[in-house]
């Protein structure tokens, strides 16, 4: 494999440590691991916590797909999935978690995890989704704009 390609889809120190905060300040993990904190000062922790989430991800959507000293931008693994994929299950894993705590019962370590994984799930659609528009593929790479021309093939036919 090209070492040139490895070195330039490594993510830096700061990409790594910014999405391990966006994941480790979890609102809802925050409330688990403090459950003693209630009013002013859970309220401090929530806001705290959702002001470290919103930060690192602005990061992360600055420097997501930048190679250094290139103009360019990769769209890396995840750029082979259609745009509706990608935004399908962004939004459709938050609907997941809610059915699968609801299943499992109110667990609040395990409906912990089931909020960081599926905030990491969340984050690297998002991410992608980041890439594609930073890199104008964000309609081109859609189902629908592929289907299109065939669709309108097929109505010109009839």
């Amino acid at each position: 494999m090209d070492t040139r390609w490895k070195r330039r889809n490594k993510a830096s120190f700061g990409q790594m440590a910014a999405f391990a905060l966006v994941l480790a300040t979890n609102p809802v993990l925050a409330f688990v691991i403090c459950p003693n904190f209630s009013g002013a000062m859970g309220i401090l922790l929530l806001l705290l916590s959702c002001a470290v989430c919103v930060g690192c991800t602005v990061f992360l959507f600055v420097r997501t797909g930048r190679v250094p000293g290139s103009d360019e931008i990769l769209l890396g693994e995840s750029g082979a999935l259609p745009t509706e994929v990608l935004a399908a299950v962004f939004l459709l894993t938050p609907l997941l978690g809610i059915v699968l705590g609801l299943s499992l019962g109110t667990v609040d370590v395990v409906i912990a995890g089931i909020g960081t994984a599926g905030g990491g799930v969340m984050l690297l659609c998002l991410l992608a989704l980041a890439r594609k528009w930073k890199a104008g593929r964000l309609i081109a790479d859609s189902l629908l704009a592929r289907v299109w021309p065939t669709l309108c093939r097929a109505a010109r036919f009839a």
